[in-house]
């Protein structure tokens, strides 16, 4: 009888022991897992104000552009914080990446428009609007504007024939005189 009352007490140990051991690692996971989901919570509020940045850093490029040769005290100070918000992005890892010459990738870009072009087809021939990486993972993607390559009407003709008197639109050749096929 004393021996069965230690067996039973034996495994009883062992089961609270088994439940204990699991609760422990329970318990471990969880606190991974709340560090994990609070470092990337973090992550996606300091992307979000990034990203609201990138609009602004946007319209001071566009500034600098029209600055271009002087600008005076006020092309000096606009340079000066377009590279103060250029460190700060890159400070949490923001970069932009290049688009012009490369093909068309639709993970990193959005097209907006085909153009002929003498750059191969699918190409990105004009960048409308930088697209930025963080981290390699995507935060905006680049609006940019697609080479169709160049179409034969083209190269030989001009995309809308011309209206009016002495166009040939009209059955008439030049200065309006009617072209009889001769």
């Amino acid at each position: 009888v004393l021996a069965k009352a230690i067996a039973e007490l034996q495994d009883a140990h062992r089961a609270a022991h088994d439940r204990l051991l699991r609760l422990a690692a329970d318990h471990e996971n969880f606190k991974k897992r709340s560090r994990r989901e609070t470092a990337e919570t973090v992550e996606r509020a300091e992307e979000r104000v990034v990203v609201a940045f990138l609009p602004i850093l946007d319209n001071l490029e566009r500034a600098l552009t029209h600055a271009e040769g002087g600008g005076g005290p006020l092309g000096e100070g606009i340079r000066m914080v377009h590279r103060q918000l250029l460190g700060t992005l890159e400070k949490y890892q923001i970069k932009a990446f290049e688009s012009l010459g490369k093909p068309f990738d639709p993970e990193h870009h959005e097209a907006i428009q085909q153009v002929a072009s003498e750059a191969p087809p699918g190409t990105v021939c004009k960048e409308l609007q930088r697209g930025y990486l963080r981290d390699g993972r995507l935060v905006r993607p680049a609006l940019v504007a697609v080479s169709a390559g160049q179409t034969r009407a083209e190269e030989t003709t001009p995309a809308t024939p011309p209206e009016g008197p002495g166009s040939g639109a009209d059955g008439a050749g030049p200065g309006g005189v009617p072209d009889n096929g001769e």
